[in-house]
Protein backbone atom coordinates (compact mmCIF):
# COMPACT_ATOMS: atom_id res chain seq x y z
CA UNK A 1 0.00 0.00 0.00
CA UNK A 2 1.45 3.36 -1.04
CA UNK A 3 1.57 6.39 1.22
CA UNK A 4 -1.27 8.84 0.87
CA UNK A 5 -3.94 6.22 0.28
CA UNK A 6 -7.20 8.21 0.38
CA UNK A 7 -10.10 7.40 2.63
CA UNK A 8 -13.16 6.32 0.64
CA UNK A 9 -16.25 6.99 2.77
CA UNK A 10 -18.55 4.95 0.56
CA UNK A 11 -16.11 2.05 0.50
CA UNK A 12 -14.71 0.27 -2.54
CA UNK A 13 -16.06 -2.72 -4.42
CA UNK A 14 -19.56 -3.58 -5.50
CA UNK A 15 -22.79 -2.11 -4.23
CA UNK A 16 -26.18 -3.83 -3.94
CA UNK A 17 -27.30 -2.59 -7.35
CA UNK A 18 -24.34 -4.33 -9.02
CA UNK A 19 -25.81 -7.74 -8.28
CA UNK A 20 -29.38 -6.59 -8.87
CA UNK A 21 -28.45 -5.63 -12.45
CA UNK A 22 -26.67 -8.94 -12.97
CA UNK A 23 -23.33 -7.25 -13.69
CA UNK A 24 -20.07 -9.18 -13.65
CA UNK A 25 -16.42 -8.14 -13.34
CA UNK A 26 -14.39 -9.18 -16.38
CA UNK A 27 -10.99 -7.50 -16.58
CA UNK A 28 -10.27 -6.43 -12.99
CA UNK A 29 -11.80 -8.55 -10.25
CA UNK A 30 -10.10 -6.70 -7.38
CA UNK A 31 -11.54 -3.34 -6.32
CA UNK A 32 -8.04 -2.01 -5.57
CA UNK A 33 -5.64 -1.81 -8.49
CA UNK A 34 -1.90 -1.09 -8.44
CA UNK A 35 -0.46 -0.45 -11.89
CA UNK A 36 2.32 1.18 -13.89
CA UNK A 37 0.11 1.48 -16.99
CA UNK A 38 -1.64 4.84 -17.11
CA UNK A 39 -3.72 4.02 -20.21
CA UNK A 40 -5.74 0.83 -19.76
CA UNK A 41 -9.26 -0.62 -19.92
CA UNK A 42 -11.60 -1.84 -17.23
CA UNK A 43 -14.35 -4.11 -18.56
CA UNK A 44 -17.51 -5.30 -16.86
CA UNK A 45 -20.18 -7.56 -18.34
CA UNK A 46 -23.92 -7.07 -18.46
CA UNK A 47 -25.14 -10.48 -19.67
CA UNK A 48 -28.73 -10.20 -18.46
CA UNK A 49 -29.85 -6.87 -19.91
CA UNK A 50 -28.63 -3.71 -21.65
CA UNK A 51 -27.59 -0.95 -19.26
CA UNK A 52 -26.76 2.73 -19.39
CA UNK A 53 -23.70 3.84 -17.46
CA UNK A 54 -21.71 6.86 -16.40
CA UNK A 55 -18.72 7.50 -14.15
CA UNK A 56 -16.88 9.86 -11.84
CA UNK A 57 -13.08 9.83 -11.81
CA UNK A 58 -11.27 11.53 -8.95
CA UNK A 59 -7.53 12.11 -8.50
CA UNK A 60 -5.92 12.33 -5.04
CA UNK A 61 -2.46 13.90 -4.89
CA UNK A 62 -0.59 16.05 -2.34
CA UNK A 63 -3.69 16.33 -0.17
CA UNK A 64 -5.79 17.67 -3.03
CA UNK A 65 -8.82 16.06 -4.68
CA UNK A 66 -9.67 16.82 -8.32
CA UNK A 67 -12.27 15.48 -10.73
CA UNK A 68 -11.06 14.34 -14.18
CA UNK A 69 -14.14 14.18 -16.44
CA UNK A 70 -12.05 13.72 -19.61
CA UNK A 71 -10.09 10.77 -18.25
CA UNK A 72 -12.62 8.04 -19.06
CA UNK A 73 -14.33 6.99 -22.28
CA UNK A 74 -17.18 4.46 -22.08
CA UNK A 75 -18.12 2.03 -24.84
CA UNK A 76 -20.40 -0.97 -25.11
CA UNK A 77 -19.77 -4.00 -27.29
CA UNK A 78 -22.13 -6.96 -27.11
CA UNK A 79 -22.31 -7.77 -23.36
CA UNK A 80 -19.18 -5.79 -22.48
CA UNK A 81 -19.11 -2.30 -20.99
CA UNK A 82 -15.59 -0.94 -21.48
CA UNK A 83 -14.16 1.96 -19.48
CA UNK A 84 -11.08 3.30 -21.28
CA UNK A 85 -8.93 5.12 -18.69
CA UNK A 86 -6.21 7.70 -19.36
CA UNK A 87 -4.56 8.78 -16.11
CA UNK A 88 -2.17 11.74 -16.45
CA UNK A 89 0.35 11.25 -13.61
CA UNK A 90 1.29 9.00 -10.69
CA UNK A 91 -1.32 9.39 -7.95
CA UNK A 92 -4.29 7.67 -6.36
CA UNK A 93 -7.50 7.62 -8.38
CA UNK A 94 -11.06 6.64 -7.55
CA UNK A 95 -13.41 5.44 -10.30
CA UNK A 96 -17.08 5.40 -9.38
CA UNK A 97 -19.23 3.46 -11.84
CA UNK A 98 -22.94 4.21 -12.04
CA UNK A 99 -25.45 2.08 -13.96
CA UNK A 100 -29.10 1.22 -14.37
CA UNK A 101 -31.37 -0.55 -16.84
CA UNK A 102 -31.32 0.96 -20.31
CA UNK A 103 -35.09 1.47 -20.24
CA UNK A 104 -35.23 2.73 -16.65
CA UNK A 105 -37.28 5.89 -16.14
CA UNK A 106 -35.51 9.01 -14.88
CA UNK A 107 -31.96 10.19 -15.24
CA UNK A 108 -30.56 9.10 -11.88
CA UNK A 109 -28.06 6.26 -12.02
CA UNK A 110 -27.10 4.54 -8.75
CA UNK A 111 -23.51 3.72 -7.89
CA UNK A 112 -22.74 0.06 -8.60
CA UNK A 113 -18.97 -0.26 -8.15
CA UNK A 114 -15.99 1.74 -6.87
CA UNK A 115 -12.40 1.10 -7.92
CA UNK A 116 -9.38 2.55 -6.13
CA UNK A 117 -6.32 2.82 -8.37
CA UNK A 118 -2.72 3.36 -7.29
CA UNK A 119 -0.84 4.53 -10.39
CA UNK A 120 2.88 4.03 -9.81
CA UNK A 121 4.15 5.49 -13.10
CA UNK A 122 2.80 7.36 -16.12
CA UNK A 123 4.55 5.80 -19.11
CA UNK A 124 2.50 7.55 -21.79
CA UNK A 125 1.34 11.09 -22.40
CA UNK A 126 -2.43 11.39 -22.31
CA UNK A 127 -4.85 13.63 -24.14
CA UNK A 128 -8.53 14.25 -23.34
CA UNK A 129 -10.99 11.71 -24.66
CA UNK A 130 -13.64 13.10 -27.02
CA UNK A 131 -16.93 14.32 -25.61
CA UNK A 132 -19.66 11.71 -26.02
CA UNK A 133 -23.19 12.60 -27.11
CA UNK A 134 -26.33 10.57 -26.45
CA UNK A 135 -26.47 9.19 -30.00
CA UNK A 136 -23.08 7.53 -29.57
CA UNK A 137 -24.57 5.12 -27.04
CA UNK A 138 -27.03 3.90 -29.67
CA UNK A 139 -24.99 1.15 -31.23
CA UNK A 140 -21.61 2.85 -31.78
CA UNK A 141 -18.08 1.65 -31.09
CA UNK A 142 -14.98 3.76 -31.68
CA UNK A 143 -11.83 1.93 -32.81
CA UNK A 144 -9.75 4.96 -33.86
CA UNK A 145 -8.78 7.61 -32.88
CA UNK A 146 -9.26 7.58 -29.13
CA UNK A 147 -7.20 10.80 -28.87
CA UNK A 148 -6.15 13.59 -31.19
CA UNK A 149 -2.54 14.37 -30.30
CA UNK A 150 -1.91 17.98 -31.35
CA UNK A 151 1.84 17.56 -30.77
CA UNK A 152 1.96 15.31 -33.85
CA UNK A 153 1.15 15.68 -37.54
CA UNK A 154 -2.60 15.39 -38.14
CA UNK A 155 -2.60 15.35 -41.94
CA UNK A 156 -3.79 11.73 -42.13
CA UNK A 157 -5.91 10.87 -39.08
CA UNK A 158 -7.51 7.48 -39.56
CA UNK A 159 -11.08 7.20 -38.31
CA UNK A 160 -12.57 3.74 -37.77
CA UNK A 161 -15.97 3.47 -36.11
CA UNK A 162 -19.00 1.20 -36.00
CA UNK A 163 -22.34 3.04 -36.25
CA UNK A 164 -25.47 0.91 -36.20
CA UNK A 165 -28.00 1.85 -38.86
CA UNK A 166 -25.96 4.69 -40.36
CA UNK A 167 -26.55 5.81 -43.94
CA UNK A 168 -23.67 8.27 -43.86
CA UNK A 169 -20.85 8.94 -41.41
CA UNK A 170 -18.71 12.06 -41.65
CA UNK A 171 -16.14 14.11 -39.77
CA UNK A 172 -16.73 17.87 -39.61
CA UNK A 173 -13.88 20.26 -38.81
CA UNK A 174 -14.76 23.93 -38.97
CA UNK A 175 -16.92 24.22 -42.10
CA UNK A 176 -15.23 21.28 -43.85
CA UNK A 177 -16.84 17.84 -44.16
CA UNK A 178 -14.96 14.55 -44.66
CA UNK A 179 -17.07 11.55 -45.63
CA UNK A 180 -16.10 8.14 -44.27
CA UNK A 181 -16.49 4.98 -46.37
CA UNK A 182 -18.66 2.04 -45.41
CA UNK A 183 -16.57 -1.13 -45.15
CA UNK A 184 -19.37 -3.60 -44.61
CA UNK A 185 -21.81 -4.15 -41.80
CA UNK A 186 -21.78 -1.15 -39.47
CA UNK A 187 -18.08 -0.33 -39.97
CA UNK A 188 -16.99 3.02 -41.44
CA UNK A 189 -13.42 4.19 -42.12
CA UNK A 190 -11.48 7.01 -43.70
CA UNK A 191 -8.43 9.27 -43.48
CA UNK A 192 -9.01 12.92 -42.53
CA UNK A 193 -6.64 15.86 -42.91
CA UNK A 194 -6.91 17.86 -39.68
CA UNK A 195 -3.49 19.48 -39.96
CA UNK A 196 -4.90 22.93 -40.98
CA UNK A 197 -6.85 23.02 -37.71
CA UNK A 198 -4.11 21.76 -35.38
CA UNK A 199 -3.64 23.89 -32.30
CA UNK A 200 -6.47 26.27 -33.14
CA UNK A 201 -9.02 24.91 -30.66
CA UNK A 202 -11.40 23.96 -33.46
CA UNK A 203 -14.09 21.38 -32.58
CA UNK A 204 -13.94 18.22 -34.68
CA UNK A 205 -17.25 16.34 -34.74
CA UNK A 206 -17.92 12.76 -35.72
CA UNK A 207 -21.45 12.78 -37.17
CA UNK A 208 -23.87 10.21 -38.53
CA UNK A 209 -27.00 10.29 -40.66
CA UNK A 210 -29.43 7.55 -39.68
CA UNK A 211 -32.80 8.93 -40.78
CA UNK A 212 -34.52 9.51 -44.12
CA UNK A 213 -33.24 13.09 -44.38
CA UNK A 214 -29.78 12.80 -45.95
CA UNK A 215 -28.90 16.29 -44.77
CA UNK A 216 -29.67 15.59 -41.11
CA UNK A 217 -26.66 14.50 -39.08
CA UNK A 218 -26.47 13.80 -35.34
CA UNK A 219 -23.22 14.43 -33.47
CA UNK A 220 -21.73 11.29 -31.93
CA UNK A 221 -18.37 12.58 -30.63
CA UNK A 222 -16.55 15.87 -30.38
CA UNK A 223 -12.77 16.24 -30.33
CA UNK A 224 -10.83 19.49 -30.01
CA UNK A 225 -7.67 20.28 -31.95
Amino acid sequence: MSAGRPAIPEGIGQKTEFQELGLELKSHTSAEISTEDNIFDITIKSPKQPVKTTFKLMQYKNGEENELPEGVFIQMKDEDVVFHLALPEPAWYKLNIFATKLDAAGSKLPGVFTYLIDLKRAKKAVKPYPKQYADFAKGCYLHKPRFLDTTKDLSKVHFKVEVKGAKQVAVKAGDEWFQLTKQGGDLWEGDVNLQPYRGKGVPVNLNACRGSDENSFATLLQYTV
